[in-house]
């Protein structure tokens, strides 16, 4: 099942000092979908479990295809 949505992008945002879903399996989610072709993307940033809005900002970037350099 994992290889057939691999053209499916995939973003990640985690923060290591998340208490309630370990920064670890987000780390690991990252490896094994690029095991498998997908490309991730991966923003770490500083809050626990709730997202701040920089975070939140990159993934709209991200959505739209818009990078920081653009």
């Amino acid at each position: 099942m994992i290889r057939t949505a691999r053209n499916l992008r995939v973003f990640i945002a985690h923060s290591p000092e998340d208490r309630v879903v370990e920064y670890e399996s987000g780390t690991k989610a990252r490896e094994i979908l690029e095991k498998h072709g997908y490309d991730v993307t991966f923003h770490e940033f500083e809050g626990g479990h709730r997202v701040p809005e920089e975070p939140l900002r990159e993934a709209q970037r991200w959505m739209f295809g818009k990078t920081n350099d653009r």
